[in-house]
């Protein structure tokens, strides 16, 4: 973590700026915490931003990634009623698993790249490399680049659905009692 602390530090002093710059403009905080925790993780995943609003790619994972969270929050039916879960009444499985498609073709961009400037990642030292160097000198048959896929999808489904919400409820909570928000700055 100490390692990384710069990337945190750059990463938010750079969403400051951007909210400052559209000073007098109303801040949308989902949309801001979203896309400061993608770059984030993927500075720290693939030592590169991830999300590029101009990028269609990006637009997709970001709206596949919003999609899944929601998806998962979805009462099923055939979560309760389990003989139903082959007719997919609501299409939940169908919807979810046409979204996680979408999030592993976007991470295997980023492993396919790693993968034709391989001659770049053999010249890294250790204290270059980012985390998915490091998953990929781990590859073997107890952690294929399946397993690495997959990993890297949960990190970013963990960490950017759990810090946006998050950050939101506390933003929230600052907005409704301005005393909180006046001691943390004390």
């Amino acid at each position: 973590m100490e390692a990384l602390q710069h990337l945190r530090r750059d990463e938010i002093f750079h969403t400051i700026r951007l909210i400052y710059e559209d000073k007098g403009r109303v801040v949308d905080i989902r949309r801001t915490v979203f896309c400061t925790s993608v770059n984030l993780l993927g500075k720290m995943i693939f030592s590169t931003n991830v999300f590029d609003p101009h990028n269609p790619k990006s637009a997709w994972f970001k709206n596949s990634m919003c999609e899944m969270t929601k998806l998962s929050g979805t009462p099923n039916l055939a979560d309760f009623f389990p003989f139903l879960r082959f007719l997919d009444p609501q299409s939940v499985s169908w919807e979810m698993a046409k979204h996680l498609k979408g999030v592993y073709d976007f991470v295997d961009l980023f492993i396919q790249k790693r993968f034709a400037s391989s001659s770049e990642i053999l010249e890294r030292n250790d204290s270059k490399k980012d985390f998915l160097d490091v998953l990929l000198d781990f590859r073997s048959e107890d952690l294929t680049l399946v397993d690495i896929r997959a990993l890297i999808t949960d990190l970013f489904v963990a960490g950017i659905e759990t810090t946006t919400t998050t950050i939101e409820w506390v933003m929230a909570d600052f907005i409704r009692n301005p005393q909180k928000l006046y001691r943390v700055w004390q």
